[in-house]
């Protein structure tokens, strides 16, 4: 099995020599099993990949018969279980550099000693103290938000760094851009735990910061089954620990036809100059139509249960439009939210809620468009906009590169689509399932329409109508409960 270079202090050893230090393994082992429903088994086959997140290397191992696994990370390439010790005093780059929020600050310290660093500005004048204390042999990194020990922050400008150990000076530039923070926050990393001084610049402030050996492991765990969701879990073991683990995997769900499963979680609804006030959403997980209903889907519907079909939108050069073989594959209009909702329970499914739409818009990180945050407009039907090639509507599923991250189609552009809330204004709290009010006089309705303008295609833009109101520009698809 490959070996992987677990020290941080690795990262300096071409730029240093001297002595080394003893470093243990870790252990690491467990059982996975898999879960459907009330029922578990043990998972042979399952694959565990693990990565360092400190040096970026990946090993995995395989499960035997049993679900069991075992795994050690050595802490050399070579197997001597040693670490570089710089061997003489220095300042590693720091990163980023200029930096606006925090800063990582590297001390290579060549032996037990008194080392100090200060900030000083372009005067000479000392602003700020971050170590002053003694030291074991070893590298060390320091996060830094750039205030003083007062917790002020420093003025936008050039700085130096001054590090001072055993008759011995070391400088480097540092410009600070400005930040925002009020609170003087240090983190520092090395192999100097239990020193009870290390903090004592930051004393009075409301923060103080940690210590731990860099030769912890912090790893990255994914275990992975065909047939099973995959789960990813981080974790930091001190050198030489040995830690066990019992991991579920939970069965796939079997999409219906045309649906994608939005796996359940977090989001952020609403945006900033789009939908406020911005909060925070919980969703159980559920299943979403790929693409709107569409004018073959609608008549199934309508032949099956004698309902009468829609009016003809009346588009010109489109004559015939619900019963013309050229646009089954177009989306219905001129639905009401009745109509829409008939639809679903027939289907076996539902109209989605405000927020499992704009969920399964935008995914998990915020973005204004399906796609990402830059308006293309060769990636959705909107009014005048000759890119997207349709005067009225166009067929389902046109643009694949307006695709949204949970993989469903024409969520922007096209038509409106109905949603089960009654409108109202946005809570501003963490919200879990929301469904909207019970009653209102309007029903939300969401994306666009061929005729909108690309500000009412933001994924967070709402909008709402008169549940009766039929319209050439309303649609609807719908969602599913698993």
């Amino acid at each position: 099995m490959r070996a992987f270079q677990w020290s941080l202090v690795l990262v300096f050893a071409l730029a240093v020599a001297g002595m080394a230090q003893p470093l243990d393994d870790v252990q690491l082992s467990g059982i996975v099993r898999g879960y459907f429903g009330p029922d578990t088994t043990v998972l042979s086959d399952a694959t565990i990949v693990i990565e360092n997140l400190g040096t970026g290397h990946r090993d995995s191992v395989i499960t035997d018969a049993a679900g069991h696994w075992s795994w050690t990370g050595t802490s050399s390439s070579v197997g001597d279980h040693h670490s570089s010790v710089p061997g003489n005093l220095a300042l590693a780059p720091s990163y980023p550099n200029p930096f606006s929020e925090t800063t990582t600050i590297r001390i290579l310290n060549n032996s037990q000693q008194r080392v100090r660093l200060d900030v000083y500005n372009i005067l000479g004048q000392r602003v700020a103290e971050l170590v002053d204390d003694n030291l074991r042999p070893g590298a060390f990194e320091l996060a830094w938000n750039g205030v003083n020990r007062n917790g002020t922050p420093l003025a936008q400008g050039m700085y130096f760094l001054c590090l001072n150990a055993g008759g011995q000076a070391v400088t480097q530039k540092m410009v600070v851009l400005g930040t925002g923070s009020g609170l003087a926050k240090m983190s520092l990393r090395g192999s100097n735990l239990g020193s009870g001084g290390l903090f004592e610049p930051l004393r009075g402030s409301e923060s103080k910061g940690h210590a731990s050996t860099l030769d912890d492991f912090s790893l990255r765990l994914e275990f992975r089954h065909a047939n099973y969701d995959s789960v990813i879990t981080n974790l930091t073991l001190p050198d030489g620990q040995d830690t066990s683990l019992v991991t579920y995997l939970h069965h796939h769900n079997t999409p219906a036809a045309g649906m994608v499963l939005i796996p359940a979680g977090e989001f952020t609804m609403g945006r900033v100059d789009v939908a406020t006030p911005v909060h925070q959403v919980y969703l159980d997980a559920y299943y979403m139509d790929i693409y709107v209903v569409t004018n073959s889907q609608y008549k199934a519907f309508c032949d099956a249960t004698s309902r009468a079909y829609p009016d003809d939108p009346g588009f010109p050069g489109m004559s015939n439009y619900f019963t013309n073989a050229a646009y089954v594959n177009y989306p219905v209009v001129k639905v009401d939210w009745y109509d829409a909702g008939a639809y679903a329970s027939w289907a076996g499914k539902r109209l989605p809620t405000e927020a499992e739409w704009e969920r399964a818009a935008k995914g998990t990180d915020n973005r204004l468009y399906p796609w990402g945050d830059t308006w293309v407009a060769t990636n959705a039907n909107i009014w005048d906009n000759p890119a997207d090639g349709y005067t009225y509507t166009s067929p389902v599923g046109n643009y694949p590169s307006g695709i949204s991250p949970a993989g469903c189609y024409d969520m922007t552009g096209n038509v409106w689509e109905w949603c089960h809330d009654w409108y109202a204004a946005y809570p501003s709290d963490y919200q879990t399932n929301p469904q909207g009010p019970p009653t209102g006089l309007s029903r939300i309705i969401r994306g666009g329409c061929w005729f909108s303008n690309s500000a009412s295609a933001r994924c967070a833009y709402r909008n709402y109508d008169d549940p009766t109101r039929v319209s050439i520009g309303l649609g609807f698809r719908c969602s599913r409960t698993p």
